[in-house]
């Protein structure tokens, strides 16, 4: 990005501007300056801008105060677009002139240029000022954005406060046939004309005026803007000239037409009216209609609240109820471990692959067992008896789920240890083995 871009020091104040830039960016600098840099800064940034240039500004700066320079297009990001319409308040000082005077007299006089532009510059701003008919500029919306000389016999400031809109400074016989000329203008985009409109002047006069406005030709894409021409139509005239003028029929015209003209209007803005009303109605009844579903809505959330808050009252007592269940369990079981360790009869419990589940104390004097054999096949351990077809046994419990009683001795023959024993084999849902 570097090779791409042209880096230099520039000093916004003291160095000349740029200009003809498509976008500046000045992040986070104007907070740093003063009120008064700062009203220096903002109309060279527009003056070094070109028309409808963009001004990209930080999140803590604003360009107040300077909304006839930038229209914003983005205020929450400072993102603004410099008007075509506004009028430049910068005012750059003069450069000293680079004209030397010791170059001889003929070298001199081939440098003609810049003494031939000055000229045809003077020669054109005093035609422009003392021969050009009255005119303004004006955009879209009817604020006046550049005066010519002479225009205050059209044109005058309203009681109140300051306004720009064409239409409110116009005089009283101007107003109503500049504000309709200048809405068609607008809307066809073409230019219009109006003549022998009567004005009066503030001797107490009448002067008759003809209205132009075309559509500037700017060529720019930016923001339209419309030329308004003033023409003076013969000299002023006195009231009673002006009655006695053969125009009065014309004048009489104007004024019907000028009735048809209102009337027309009043009837558009009656449509418009109407129009408005039927879209509030439209716009109340679906706001009705949203507040009735928000109704419903909040109903069907407290009944979900109800049932949520009933659900959670059943499983509080679901979960009381299981706590019982629990404790009750823990007792059963607890009394169940203490009647296997105080009883002597040797019991041992199997599943349906001869694992140990579980066996009292008294299972060491028949099995050499220990408490990790939990799990084991019991035919892994070695017996202190002799048990002739002991799996089979087991076996045939579990297919005919009938008891087996057989009486065994203990290996050697010793008669004081298993002397009268007998063992029986049960077949049930937990598979136990009782000796």
């Amino acid at each position: 990005m570097r090779e791409l871009c042209i880096f230099s020091p520039h000093n916004l104040i003291r160095d000349p501007p740029f200009s003809r830039m498509d976008l500046i960016s000045c992040r986070n600098l104007l907070i740093y300056f003063g009120g008064e840099i700062q009203h220096q800064v903002i109309p060279l940034f527009h003056y070094a801008l070109r028309p409808g240039g963009y001004l990209f500004l930080g999140l803590a700066e604003n360009v107040s105060g300077f909304s006839d320079l930038f229209a914003p297009l983005d205020k929450a990001n400072r993102l603004f677009r410099s008007r075509v319409d506004a009028t430049p308040r910068l005012h750059l000082p003069l450069m000293i002139s680079t004209l030397r005077t010791g170059l001889p007299r003929d070298e001199r006089s081939r440098r003609p240029s810049l003494g031939a532009v000055a000229l045809r510059q003077t020669a054109e701003n005093q035609v422009l000022e003392c021969h050009a008919p009255p005119h303004v500029l004006v955009n879209a919306d009817g604020d006046v954005v550049h005066y010519s000389a002479r225009t205050g016999k059209y044109l005058e400031a309203p009681l109140g406060m300051p306004t720009r809109q064409i239409a409110t400074i116009a005089r009283k016989g101007l107003r109503l046939d500049l504000r309709t000329l200048f809405r068609e203008a607008v809307e066809t985009g073409r230019g219009v004309a109006r003549s022998g409109i009567a004005v009066e002047t503030d001797e107490g006069n009448v002067q008759l005026v003809g209205l132009k406005i075309e559509p500037l030709a700017n060529g720019t894409g930016s923001d339209p803007l419309y030329l308004i021409l003033f023409l003076d139509e013969g000299g002023v005239l006195t009231r009673e000239e002006a009655q006695a003028q053969p125009i009065a029929a014309d004048i009489a015209a104007h004024v019907d037409r000028e009735l048809r003209e209102t009337r027309d209007r009043l009837q558009a803005t009656i449509e418009e009216y109407e129009t408005a009303l039927e879209e509030l109605k439209s716009s109340n009844e679906e706001l009705a209609s949203v507040n009735e579903e928000q109704q419903s809505t909040n109903e069907e959330l407290e009944a979900s609240k109800e049932q949520l808050q009933s659900v959670n009252e059943e499983l509080h007592t679901v979960n009381a109820e299981l706590t019982l269940k629990i404790e009750s369990l823990d007792q059963a079981n607890s009394d169940l471990q203490n009647l296997f360790e105080s009883t002597d009869v040797a019991t041992v419990f199997l599943d349906k692959s001869l694992r140990i589940r579980s066996f009292t104390p008294a299972v060491a004097k028949v099995f050499n067992i220990l408490p990790t054999d939990r799990g084991r096949p019991i035919t892994d351990l070695s017996s202190n008896v002799v048990l002739s077809d002991f799996a089979r046994d087991i076996q045939r419990v579990f297919s005919e789920q009938q008891s087996i009683e057989r009486r065994v001795g203990t290996k050697g023959g010793s008669e004081n240890f298993c002397s009268g024993w007998h063992h029986t084999w049960t077949a049930s849902k937990k598979c136990r083995a009782l000796w």
